[in-house]
């Protein structure tokens, strides 16, 4: 028998802080009531492994697989970046729900919060995708190319 945790609405919604994007590198950070503050990232993966570890910590959603490792035992524990220099100006900012973690991959909706657009999304790729639309306008490589 499997006992489910509570988790209150607030927890179950995360708010990502873009705070730079050149060269399609994303830096900022995550917050979340469960988290209890600012939980910053350099990269991309950081911002991925942060957020599982986040719903992982909450169980919630729960995960409809098991994750799979080269290594057994091995475990995605995040270390944070530190605070950046441009920390009170985000170029962009968005409201994270995941709803479903199947098929190794997440499911929920993001909203573009300058917009007030709200997008789902079908796995990480497509999240990812749908952030590079908004942040791609922030990217000054792309810009010369």
């Amino acid at each position: 028998m499997t006992t489910e945790q509570f988790v209150p609405y607030e927890m179950k919604t995360s708010i990502i802080h873009i705070l730079s994007y050149e060269g399609k590198n994303l830096e900022g950070y995550l917050e979340n009531a469960f988290f209890k503050g600012r939980r910053y990232f350099s990269n991309l993966t950081q911002m991925i492994f942060l957020v599982e570890e986040l719903l992982d910590s909450m169980v919630f959603p729960p995960r409809a697989t098991s994750m799979r490792s080269f290594k057994a035992g091995t475990a995605h524990r995040v270390t944070t970046a530190h605070k950046s220099v441009n920390a009170d100006k985000p170029i962009a900012s968005f409201r994270l729900s995941v709803l479903f973690r199947q098929n190794a991959s997440w499911q929920g909706n993001i909203q573009w919060m300058d917009d007030r657009t709200v997008t789902p999304f079908r796995s990480v790729l497509e999240l990812v995708q749908l952030m590079d639309s908004v942040l791609g306008q922030y990217d000054s490589q792309e810009e010369e190319s």
